[in-house]
């Protein structure tokens, strides 16, 4: 029943307007999870809005690209859910040696269609909430973000 409520809670916010798509009560890796789509085939630079991760352990981004053409993933955190700075400590998903640390950029771009992974690195900050930036500078390129928040 609690299930059946959320959902239903969810679809009434998204459908005022209010924000991403949910699905709540997930069961990942031990703990309670939920799946968040921030982003869904977008074609034109968006803003996301705000996602909630004020108590999440791990955050991890799944950053799809269909088409060809520029197309940039931006993440944005708050302390209060208002004001919004850039976060430039996103782990990539890039191969290193034994010898290097874990890589961090500020942003994540493509040129072709692919999927990639990015991590809201949550052992070295606490956030009220993120947002995505997705600048998109191509008519032959469309994008889909979707988080997934452990808590």
């Amino acid at each position: 029943m609690k299930n059946k409520i959320i959902g239903i809670l969810s679809a009434i916010i998204i459908l005022l307007g209010g924000g991403v798509a949910v699905n709540q009560g997930l069961e990942l890796g031990g703990g309670r999870s939920r799946l968040v789509n921030v982003h869904t085939g977008i074609t034109a630079t968006t803003t996301s809005a705000a996602i909630n991760i004020s108590s999440a352990e791990k955050v991890t981004l799944y950053v799809t690209q269909q088409g060809t053409g520029a197309v940039k993933h931006e993440v944005e955190v708050s302390l209060d859910g208002t004001t919004f700075v850039d976060y430039d400590k996103l782990i990539d998903n890039v191969a290193n040696t034994n010898s290097q640390d874990i890589t961090r950029v500020a942003s994540k771009s493509f040129a072709a269609a692919g999927t990639e992974t990015l991590d809201i690195d949550m052992s070295t900050g606490i956030f009220d909430s993120f947002r995505v930036v997705t600048s998109v500078s191509s008519t032959t390129a469309s994008s889909t973000v979707q988080a997934l928040i452990k808590y």
